[in-house]
């Protein structure tokens, strides 16, 4: 909760087919033997948004839409590569927008994505 209202951390995860974005639902850890294993149940946001729209293509947004909370996923807390910040789309149900000027990594890293999935 952030002043009375919920708060979701997103993160960039890699997976073997390239980066995707989530929402961390919980982080926990999993002890097999002696060796800890931290994991984090996530919600992809890799669901397919559709076409593209001209605008997010001139303005070069990126644009994901999250999968049902029954998709949720588990991953190893080593594969999260970056934090990031997800704004809703009030005009697009289940859409958002990925805000890529936090910091220059995460503006590079999104200049990165745009170039590996030929989105210009």
């Amino acid at each position: 909760m952030f002043h009375g209202s919920p708060r979701y951390d997103c993160v960039i995860i890699q997976v073997e087919t390239g980066a995707i974005f989530t929402k961390l639902l919980l982080v926990f850890t999993c002890t097999v033997g002696n060796v800890q294993y931290p994991i984090a149940l996530t919600l992809p946001y890799d669901q397919p948004v559709g076409a593209h729209l001209r605008k997010d293509k001139d303005f070069k947004f990126w644009r994901v839409k999250a999968k049902p909370r029954a998709s949720a996923e588990c991953f190893s807390v080593q594969s999260i590569i970056h934090s990031c910040v997800l704004a809703e789309d009030g005009t697009r149900p289940n859409e958002f927008l990925v805000v890529d000027t936090t910091d220059m990594d995460m503006f590079l890293r999104m200049e990165e994505i745009h170039t590996e999935t030929g989105y210009r």
